[in-house]
């Protein structure tokens, strides 16, 4: 079967920038009575996470943690999937044997009757699990015959019954059809899921080289809002291209839906700052990423436009817009600017960013979300589909049951 993989966008290097405004001169005294400049009121964005309730004031106060939480979280996932693979070994070896008799469910491999059969060991669950035998490549049995469609041709498999990386992949992949079309929690748990260690690897390495005031300056709220709002779009993007046999017999995953939400992210804040130059960069980066999918099998390039396209409507609905700073163009300014180095190259001399200047604050969006979850059956499953699939591996893809 062919799995999609949403490979990762190229590195934005974070040192493009236009050249600062220049600061107004301390000795305009006019300066105070233009419209746009702000005088005594807190930088919104620059709170050190003080506001934050209790519980979060640490993880809000900590430079990066937002990142550094989406990393730890697709490091998890990633051996948690290993680890369910080899714990459900034996049952996947049942399943290939009677896949190999030419009976997807013969009782007689299934009781292990039959000789002469290929039998996986950990070992090897393992090494192909971290692309270091097969070239990367999964092994998934389908538990019925190829489909074929109107001429014939065979254009995809039958449902999946087993996959060697295991129950908890199989519960959180992103197929278009069926399972993600009753399931749709998969819509963004696929997010966090990787097909091998170069492909996890990759990913995180781009999520890594993206620059810190992406969150740091922007916010947290924001920058999470944006990657995991692309990673939806990015599989709904990636179910809309899919059709016909290759809905219910491929799987897309990967984290690169979420980090090109980011990029979209990066775009629509430059744009609000004025950045034209930085904004048009991102863009040709992101014109080479499709480039690149055309060329390498396996690479959703709905996926990616989907997500990019998710992560600028967060940016441009949701994100905060940049206002002048009387304080900030003072002579003094400096030891009153809260923005680092890079942030500051972004934005110009003596601007800031506001949450209170977004179009929408928000917490309408996760009011919103919230709302269509009470309102939907299939979303109020979201939740419980998510703690099964980590508690029970193999429940909601029914392998559970085939693998005991």
């Amino acid at each position: 079967t062919k799995k999609m993989e949403k490979f990762i966008p190229l590195g934005v290097s974070s040192n493009f920038a236009v050249a600062p405004k220049k600061a107004l001169p301390s000795s305009d005294k006019s300066a105070r009575s233009r419209p746009g400049y702000k005088t005594g009121r807190r930088h919104s964005n620059f709170d050190d996470g003080l506001s934050a309730p209790k519980l979060l004031r640490n993880f809000m106060s900590k430079p990066n943690s937002a990142r550094n939480f989406l990393v730890t979280i697709s490091t998890v996932a990633f051996i948690y999937q290993i680890i369910t693979a080899v714990w459900y070994l034996p049952g996947f070896n049942r399943i290939l044997a009677a896949s190999v008799a030419g009976d997807a469910y013969s009782a007689a491999a299934l009781d292990g009757g039959l000789s002469n059969i290929p039998q996986w060991t950990p070992m090897e669950v393992v090494l192909r699990a971290l692309g270091l035998v097969g070239g990367g490549a999964s092994v998934v049995i389908a538990s019925g015959s190829s489909m074929r469609g109107a001429m014939g041709r065979v254009i995809g498999r039958g449902p999946i019954a087993a996959h060697s990386m295991g129950p908890f992949f199989l519960d959180c992949a992103h197929q278009p059809y069926p399972l993600s079309y009753f399931q749709k929690h998969r819509f963004l748990s696929s997010g966090f899921l990787h097909g091998s260690l170069l492909h996890l690897g990759m990913n995180l390495r781009a999520l890594l080289s993206l620059p810190s005031w992406l969150e740091n300056g922007i916010g947290k709220g924001v920058y999470l809002s944006a990657y995991l709002v692309a990673i939806v779009t990015g599989n709904i993007a990636h179910s809309l291209s899919t059709v016909g046999g290759r809905a219910a017999s491929s799987l897309c995953i990967g984290a690169s839906g979420g980090i090109c939400g980011l990029y979209g992210l990066m775009m629509a804040s430059l744009l609000k700052m004025g950045n034209a130059d930085a904004a048009y960069y991102v863009m040709k980066q992101m014109v080479w990423l499709i480039a690149f999918g055309y060329l390498v099998p396996n690479v959703s390039n709905a996926g990616h436009v989907g997500g990019f396209v998710g992560g600028w409507l967060i940016g441009y609905l949701f994100g905060p817009g940049y206002e002048r700073s009387y304080t900030l163009n003072r002579a003094d300014g400096g030891s009153n600017d809260k923005a680092d180095v890079q942030f500051r190259q972004m934005m110009g001399s003596g601007i800031y960013p506001s949450s209170e200047q977004a179009i929408f604050p928000l917490k309408y969006l996760w009011m919103g979300i919230g709302v269509a979850v009470l309102a939907k059956p299939d979303l109020r499953m979201v939740p419980i589909a998510l703690l099964k699939s980590v508690f029970e591996p193999g429940s909601m893809s029914g392998a559970r049951a085939l693998l005991r």
